[in-house]
């Protein structure tokens, strides 16, 4: 999956054909801003969830840019993927350069460490990319290998 070039399947700057979740509440939102898919969580100690509804991928590798915009100690933000009803994987990035990979049934984290390749400042973007092949998964931020 690496040896080639990759050919993106949303560039995420509209809808596109595609089902991207969109929604707007008192937690927060979801929604395309700026050339961008915007997640914007408005309450602490509260998650956003905004998932891409149309198609499910086994092997596949997914890259996007978060931005703390108004971050603190004990702040996370990332992403998460094959979600279904009874399972799916979090990539999360804490405001404090840590980072934890895990699923929403197990307790204990697949993967948890801290990295200084993980940018800790408001308004700097972090490059959260996972590569997935079956049931193995590749973490990488900021184009550094994780795990």
């Amino acid at each position: 999956m690496t040896s080639g070039t990759p050919v993106p399947e949303s560039a995420l700057v509209g809808q596109n054909g595609h089902t991207w979740q969109m929604h707007s509440g008192t937690d927060g939102s979801c929604s395309f801003a700026n050339a961008t898919y915007s997640i914007d969580v408005q309450k602490l100690a509260t998650g956003q969830t905004c998932l891409f509804q149309a198609q499910n991928f086994k092997n596949f590798v997914l890259q996007v840019d978060m931005v703390f915009v108004k971050a603190s100690y004990g702040d996370y933000g990332g992403i998460a993927i094959r979600a279904t009803p009874t399972i799916s994987y979090h990539f999360m990035l804490g405001f404090d350069q840590s980072y934890r990979f895990n699923t929403s049934t197990i307790i204990n984290p697949l993967a948890l460490d801290f990295s200084t390749a993980i940018h800790s400042t408001n308004s700097q973007s972090n490059q959260i990319a996972i590569i997935a092949r079956g049931g193995t998964f590749s973490l990488y931020v900021n184009r550094q290998f994780l795990k």
